[in-house]
């Protein structure tokens, strides 16, 4: 696996090259309105092409809580769309994503 940090959010990618998981911390509600920077995890799946892109089409998030992982959220992709109408050297192509969640636990 290959790790790449990306502001403060690291990537994983596997031996395919294909995005793999993520991870960073973030404020987890811990209770009486603490909040506590907490490992937050992720992992992606299901790649396949989109317009001749390969893209997860699945990630499922955790929390990482006195060492046990609580997943948070699943997001499948539904449909996926490029926006491929460029102005020369002044913005990067747009990717929306329609997805939603396939479970969500509080």
């Amino acid at each position: 696996m290959r790790w790449v940090a990306w502001w403060a959010v690291g990537f994983e990618f596997g031996p395919d090259d294909l995005p793999a998981t993520f991870s960073w911390d973030r404020f987890f509600d811990a209770g009486e309105g603490k909040a506590v920077l907490t490992p937050f995890v992720g992992r992606y799946s299901d790649s396949r092409p989109a317009d001749n892109v390969l893209v997860p089409h699945r990630a499922v998030a955790a929390w990482i809580v006195d060492g046990t992982s609580k997943e948070d959220v699943r997001f499948d992709v539904e449909q996926l769309e490029f926006d491929l109408q460029l102005t020369l050297l002044t913005r990067a192509p747009e990717c929306r994503l329609s997805c939603q969640p396939a479970h969500h636990v509080r």
